[in-house]
């Protein structure tokens, strides 16, 4: 706890945490930086964690605590918290509502604000990293477990990977590897929904946000919606599926082009045809 303490002491008032708060620092040099350390003597690795149920496991105080170090304001963070811990479940038993199931911690699978808070709980774990320098593994191992104590997470190690960079000795990567027990992943897809590394090919990048549009909408039950329905649809679901991309990148106009042709097609078509006349832009 002393050491969360610290950590916590070191973090910058409102600072904007980014996509990247569970990789090593150097991870966010995704452009000449990080080309320029796959050269020369000394090699550099990112480690890519993955927590096990990492909405589930979050700890409701833990949250509290990093907001209000970060200075939010008192009232901002109450209304958050009233959000977070309000929540309650019910089982379907036989299509029949059952129990009344009030968790102690976790926060919300698809709520859009989600997201942002589990980053301001990762940028606990940025400082931590941050103050201690991590250059060794058994010293990061310590540092893993001392965020999970506090925080309620839980490391998967099976979706755990180590990148390398390309100077780095074999006989170092197999002994990294040994000791961690992790997989080598020789490239970064995504991270929390959005890719980790973004190269020459933007629209590339991001096809993954266009798929996951393109698959809510050709869901058959949708075919049955009004058009009430279809305008709640695209405003309420697939329009916060962008927020948050868009609240981190600027999407290539070319995407976002394709993007609103998918909801275009899906508002204006009928429901027993594949499209539907466009009566306007």
């Amino acid at each position: 706890m002393e050491e969360i303490g610290a950590a916590l002491n070191q973090m910058v008032p409102l600072k904007a945490p980014g996509p990247d708060g569970f990789s090593l620092a150097f991870i966010k040099s995704t452009g000449p930086q990080w080309e320029g350390r796959m050269w020369g003597k000394e090699g550099f690795m990112a480690v890519k964690l993955d927590m096990s149920k990492a909405y589930d496991r979050v700890e409701w105080r833990f949250l509290e605590a990093v907001m209000k170090k970060m200075g939010f304001d008192d009232r901002w963070v109450r209304l958050i918290m009233m959000c977070v811990t309000s929540v309650n479940y019910k089982v379907l038993v036989n299509r029949t509502p059952m129990g009344n199931i009030i968790p102690s911690r976790g926060i919300r699978q698809e709520d859009p604000i989600s997201p942002y808070l589990f980053l301001i709980c990762a940028e606990a774990l940025s400082a931590l990293l941050v103050k201690r320098k991590v250059r060794h593994w058994k010293r990061m191992s310590r540092i893993l477990q001392i965020y999970e104590d506090a925080s309620g997470q839980k490391l998967n190690k099976e979706k755990t990977s180590i990148f390398f960079s390309r100077n780095t000795e074999q006989m170092t990567k197999r002994r990294i590897l040994e000791l961690t027990g992790v997989p080598e992943n020789h490239r970064f897809d995504t991270y929390l929904g959005l890719p980790a590394l973004v190269g020459k090919s933007r629209s590339q990048a991001f096809k993954g946000i266009k798929d996951r549009i393109w698959k809510r909408l050709q869901d058959w039950k949708l075919k049955f919606l009004s058009q009430a329905g279809k305008e709640i649809l695209l405003k309420a679901v697939i329009q916060a599926i962008l927020t948050y991309s868009m609240s981190i990148f600027m999407l290539p106009k070319c995407l976002n082009s394709e993007i609103n042709s998918l909801m275009q097609k899906f508002w204006w078509r009928q429901h027993n045809k594949d499209s539907g006349i466009h009566w306007m832009s």
